[in-house]
């Protein structure tokens, strides 16, 4: 396994390299697909280790050990980043000039400015970084319910801006207050897929019935996550769409053609109806194996949620099949589960 990781690391890595070379603004437009879905996990990880803090109770205490290894590859995730504050005068439109945007944009530049946005980037990453370690996520397993109270609404108020800035700044005449939650959506529901896919963290019930409540528990808030991002992310239409105003509307026109309407399809079919289906009856909630099929199936429906997101912005009549975004999925999951795997490894021979 390890070595099979390895290899796609490498081999993604030439890759994409060859892709930055061969045309780099498609490279930077396909690893901000990759990026914002590598870090939507951590963070989402973060924000359930801190609600366990405050609630307790038996569903988080098999996964916190999982959640903290995703956690823990907060730092690679923030790294993954640099490419693309490098590259901003390429992805987006304002830093530019900004005599062709509408009036609404040229309004915004007290806000809508490199310095700023450069900045800003640099608080979210130390906020988060400051939480994982108050959260001990490279040392002990202190729990400190203050920090965590205050820590999820930092978590809340930097994931809602740090969405406004890397995927509303893409097309920045259109604005939503609603982006926020759905990012804070998906990422929930992310990382509460995950402990279903890592091996050894959920057997089956028959194995091992002493999990069967947290496993069910664990299950229903999973539901609960996927439930609010649906709820969220119709609304989202619902508002823009009753509110029939041209320059909201486009936003979602040109992800309702050339393609993209059967992205926005295998989005909401892998994302919501899908595990809203299955997590509904309990047999499936018992056994290892499905669960972990349909873990994979929600992460890969908000890959292409985030695929959705960004790339209309730069390809609004036709949806361009290509090998650069998965191939920056590749090379950014690889190194990612890695590090998983070593801290998992790190804490089993630690507890021994």
């Amino acid at each position: 396994m390890t070595r099979a990781l390895v290899f796609v690391a490498v081999a993604g890595l030439l890759l994409t390299g060859l892709g930055a070379l061969l045309d780099s603004a498609a490279f930077l437009r396909a690893w901000l697909v990759a990026a914002l879905t590598g870090i939507a996990l951590p963070l989402g990880a973060m924000a359930v280790l801190m609600t366990h803090n405050l609630t307790g109770g038996q569903w988080g205490e098999p996964v916190r050990a999982p959640l903290k290894a995703v956690v823990a590859t907060l730092p690679l995730m923030l790294v993954a980043f640099v490419p693309l504050l490098l590259g901003a005068r390429v992805l987006l439109p304002w830093t530019g000039d900004l005599s062709g945007l509408p009036e609404v944009v040229r309004h915004k530049t007290f806000y809508l400015n490199l310095p700023f946005f450069h900045a800003r980037f640099a608080l979210y990453a130390v906020i988060w970084l400051t939480l994982a370690a108050r959260l001990s996520v490279w040392r002990g397993d202190r729990r400190s319910m203050p920090a965590s109270a205050g820590g999820l609404v930092l978590w809340a108020l930097t994931t809602t801006f740090f969405a406004f800035d890397w995927i509303m700044g893409l097309e920045p005449a259109w604005y939503s207050d609603i982006l926020g939650l759905i990012f804070m959506g998906s990422a929930l529901s992310m990382a509460l897929a995950l402990p279903f896919l890592l091996p050894g963290v959920y057997p089956d019930a028959e194995r091992w019935p002493a999990l069967e409540g947290a496993r069910r528990d664990l299950a229903h808030l999973w539901l609960a996550a996927i439930l609010f991002w649906v709820f969220v992310a119709f609304s989202q239409y619902l508002i823009i769409w009753s509110g029939d105003l041209p320059h909201e509307i486009r936003w979602y026109a040109h992800r309702g053609q050339g393609g993209w309407q059967w992205l926005a399809l295998a989005m909401m079919t892998l994302c919501g109806a899908l595990p809203f289906a299955a997590l509904l009856p309990a047999g499936w909630k018992r056994r290892a194996r499905p669960l972990a099929v349909l873990a994979a199936l929600v992460l890969l429906g908000h890959a292409l949620e985030f695929a959705w997101l960004v790339l209309p912005a730069y390809y609004p009549h036709h949806w361009p099949l290509g090998w650069r975004s998965p191939v920056a999925l590749l090379t950014l999951a690889a190194p990612g589960l890695l590090l998983i795997q070593r801290y998992r490894s790190r804490r089993a021979e630690g507890t021994r």
